[in-house]
């Protein structure tokens, strides 16, 4: 127990750590949405709603937790390359990212009992990007619009089956963060002008929550040959309302100053999503999901964000297990994943959706009883050159540590 708690202690004390560059949509609203910080669903689709699985703890469905039977830490760091490219140029840009923590604890494994709580990214900023002009009346200079940080989420849950075995989840949310937002204006050291910059920072803080059910196997009733452990879950997020300290400054030569501040309130919407999970043919999980949330209700100081509209994410995806048990060989004990994913995200440019694809995989490999490493990668594009618009194109690759240890046990005397 006290490694599995000197373990806790360095993860939670781990910095974020942004480099320059991500996606230039994450510009608007509260950045890109993050729906799952586990690399094993990762792998799969990113979802998996109606998923209890014993061996991690989802970031999605609290409902899934029911069938921990072991205390179990688990935390992950994804790396991002993206290529974005318009009409006429492209560049590429990095970043990476500690991707979140959860912790979970099983109090009474006959009514499916759990206790958790972790800090798990919400939305993510990061962009950078720079355009020169040439004017008749000022010369050259370039405008640069630099975007980062983001929004988290402590979340405190815990999940509970009900009679005919259904499994109740659920989760208070604490959701805090800050943004940065950088306007400047550069003119090379030839010029009579000075260069001058506005910076808007906003940070975030408030409470949420997160609702879901996760059904009992349904093939109890429907008797499907090669089917088993047939599954439906759902989830329910309210809309949420959070304080938002907002500071605009400025910045030049001579100094910073700040010119305006106050405190205002950032309106979340509701999102709401359903899957389907099943097992076929004994060691195939399959798992198909939908998540929907309208974005065109998000408000910053009771003003809707003009370049936001509904969102909606369908996902497939299925992993390869072996019947095993703690002491089976290696290569038995590894699963395998693969996933499909399409979506329209929440913003809209110019009159027209931004839509993203992505496929794909990943791999887990024991590390002792209860333990396990897991590695995903996904390739993905969205947006296309039409017009202003920008195409991107991005590799994400993601690694999670999952530690399960038994904890309370009760000795005879």
């Amino acid at each position: 127990m006290k490694n599995f708690l000197k373990i806790l202690t360095i993860i939670l004390t781990t910095q974020v750590v942004f480099a320059s560059g991500g996606s230039v949509y994450s510009r608007f609203g509260l950045g890109d949405v993050v729906y799952n910080f586990s690399t094993r669903r990762f792998g799969m689709g990113n979802l998996g709603l109606a998923v209890i699985d014993r061996n991690f703890v989802s970031g999605v469905n609290p409902a899934s937790w029911s069938g921990i039977n072991l205390t179990r830490l688990e935390a992950a760091i994804s790396f991002v390359g993206n290529n974005i490219s318009d009409a006429n140029s492209s560049f590429n840009r990095r970043a990476t990212y500690f991707n979140g923590v959860s912790f979970a604890v099983p109090i009474q494994r006959d009514y499916g009992i759990v206790a958790s709580f972790g800090v798990l990214p919400f939305s993510k900023v990061n962009y950078n990007v720079t355009e020169s002009f040439k004017s008749t009346m000022v010369g050259d200079y370039s405008e640069e619009l630099k975007g980062d940080g983001g929004v988290s989420k402590l979340f405190i849950g815990a999940t509970y089956k009900i009679p005919f075995g259904f499994s109740l989840g659920a989760t208070l949310e604490y959701y805090f963060g800050k943004i940065e937002y950088y306007s400047n204006l550069i003119f090379p050291d030839t010029s009579s002008f000075r260069s001058v910059g506005y910076v808007q920072r906003k940070s975030y803080m408030g409470f949420g929550a997160t609702f879901g059910i996760i059904s009992p196997d349904l093939n109890k009733n429907l008797g499907l040959k090669n089917f088993e452990n047939i599954r439906v879950g759902i989830l329910f997020s309210p809309g949420s309302k959070i304080n938002t300290d907002t500071t605009i400054s400025t910045n030049n030569l001579v100094g910073g100053n700040t010119i305006a501040n106050g405190l205002t309130k950032t309106e979340i919407p509701m999102r709401f999503g359903s899957g389907i999970s099943f097992v076929f043919n004994q060691n195939y999980l399959v798992v198909a999901d939908y998540l929907q949330q309208n974005w065109s209700n998000y408000k910053f100081a009771n003003e809707s964000e003009k370049y936001l509209s509904s969102a909606f994410k369908i996902s497939f995806g299925i992993e390869h297990f072996n019947r095993t048990t703690p002491f089976s060989p290696f290569w038995e004990q590894v699963r395998y994943r693969f996933g499909l994913s399409y979506q329209k995200t929440p913003y809209r440019i110019l009159g027209k959706d931004i839509y993203q694809y992505d496929i794909s995989a990943g791999i887990s490999f024991p590390m002792g009883v209860g333990n396990s490493i897991d590695l995903g990668v996904l390739a993905g594009m969205r947006g296309k050159k039409e017009g202003s618009l920008l195409k991107e194109k991005f590799v994400e690759a993601r690694i999670s540590l999952s530690f399960g240890e038994r904890w309370f046990i009760r000795r005879n005397r």
